[in-house]
């Protein structure tokens, strides 16, 4: 949740987070637990922390469009609550559906098996321009999104992205790693990352169990209200 917080700008570049105590209250956790959180916040570049002073988000964190638009980022935070089981990284064809936006014969490709509860739960297969997956190191892979490593640890900030969502059957191979049949249905999530100028860097393609995820979002209406003065005021209601 701070991590959506700060890609989403409610807690604005140089500004001050709330402290420990206040925030174990607010997500209903422990001190020790916050301040974990804190930490790996630091770890990831996203705030700084000096003893005796305030902490706050670090001044070069620039607040995405990607994370206004919302699930980018809830896909963030859903797969904090996953653990890694198996990886593997490699140069390779790009396959076609990559290729279509990639424009590139070879790639980096990052797979990923994740769990949750101890079942199987998601397989992604990313690709990043070859000169980028050089610069990879295998320790982010196992706590940090395709996203979070562009932004923070290879300098290169995305600016856009676009999603496929999808429901659809299991691939043989996918199936087989999630633990279901293949005609089991399974989520698909396409993943389009742009750095600026909207320079195409990276693409996943992530499964998820079709048992093991549900979306769901709330929807508003937008009522128009004419004041005495003739003024339109526009509100959002449920």
């Amino acid at each position: 949740m701070l991590r959506n917080r700060i890609y989403n700008g409610v807690y604005r570049p140089g500004s001050p987070l709330p402290g420990e105590t206040r925030l174990a209250e607010e997500f209903g956790v422990s001190r020790v637990t916050a301040r974990r959180a804190l930490d790996q916040l630091a770890s990831d570049g996203l705030i700084v922390r000096r003893r005796g002073k305030l902490t706050s988000v670090a001044t070069w964190v620039k607040p995405r469009p990607v994370a206004a638009a919302g699930f980018v980022e809830d896909l963030v935070s859903l797969f904090q609550a996953t653990q890694l089981t198996g990886y593997k990284v490699e140069m390779t064809e790009t396959p076609p559906w990559a290729w279509a936006f990639l424009k590139r014969q070879m790639a980096t490709w990052v797979h990923r098996i994740r769990t949750r509860d101890g079942l199987p739960f998601s397989v992604s297969d990313s690709y990043l321009l070859v000169e980028l997956g050089q610069q990879l190191d295998p320790a982010d892979l196992h706590r940090l999104q395709i996203l979070e490593i562009l932004d923070h640890k290879l300098g290169v900030p995305v600016e856009e992205a676009e999603q496929h969502i999808e429901a659809t059957v299991a691939p043989p191979d996918i199936a087989f790693e999630l633990g279901i049949e293949s005609s089991d249905p399974v989520m698909r999530i396409d993943l389009f990352y742009r750095s600026e100028g909207g320079y195409p860097v990276a693409c996943s393609r992530v499964h998820i169990r079709g048992d093991k995820y549900t979306f769901r979002t709330r929807l508003f209406r937008r009522t128009r209200r004419r004041t005495s003065e003739g003024n339109d005021i526009w509100r959002e209601s449920v």
